[in-house]
C-alpha cells in the first residue's frame, strides 16, 4: 500500500485502494511483524552495492520518502505485535552471526511477549 501512495497518481490509488479493500477482507493477522529498519544513508548504499539493474536508477529522494513512509507506517500499525530491528550495525544477508542474533530474539519474544510494538537495537559494542 505504501509503494502505491508514493507511487500511483490519484486515480490509479483508488483502484487499487478498492481492489485490496476486497482482497484484503479474509487475511489473517499475523502474529508478529518484523519491520528492518535503517537510516536512507544506509539503505541507498546497500541498494547500490547489491548492483541490481532495475535498482540502479532509484534516486536517494525517492528511497528517503519511501523510509520516511513505512516508518510511520510501521510506528502506528496495531493490527499484530510489531518487532522494530535497526538493522544499521547488522547485516542479516551476509553475516550468519548476525542473523542468529535475530534468531535469538525472535525467540526470546515468541518465549515471552512483551507488548504490541518492541524495539531491537544491535550496537556494534554489543555483538
Amino acid at each position: 500500500m505504501l509503494f502505491a501512495k508514493t507511487t500511483l497518481s490519484e486515480r490509479e490509488l483508488e483502484l487499487y485502494i478498492q481492489i485490496y479493500d476486497y482482497l484484503s477482507l479474509d487475511l489473517p493477522t499475523p502474529d508478529l511483524v518484523i519491520y528492518l529498519q535503517a537510516d536512507s544513508k544506509t539503505l541507498y548504499e546497500r541498494i547500490m552495492d547489491r548492483g541490481i539493474d532495475m535498482e540502479k536508477n532509484i534516486s536517494y529522494e525517492y528511497l528517503q520518502s519511501l523510509n520516511e513512509a513505512y516508518k510511520g507506517f510501521f510506528l502506528s500499525f496495531d493490527r499484530s505485535p510489531v518487532l522494530i530491528v535497526n538493522t544499521e550495525f547488522i547485516d542479516l544477508a551476509n553475516s550468519k552471526k548476525d542473523f542468529e542474533i535475530l534468531l535469538d530474539k525472535l525467540l526470546e519474544y515468541f518465549n515471552n511477549p512483551q507488548g504490541r510494538k518492541m524495539y531491537f537495537n544491535p550496537h556494534p559494542s554489543l555483538l
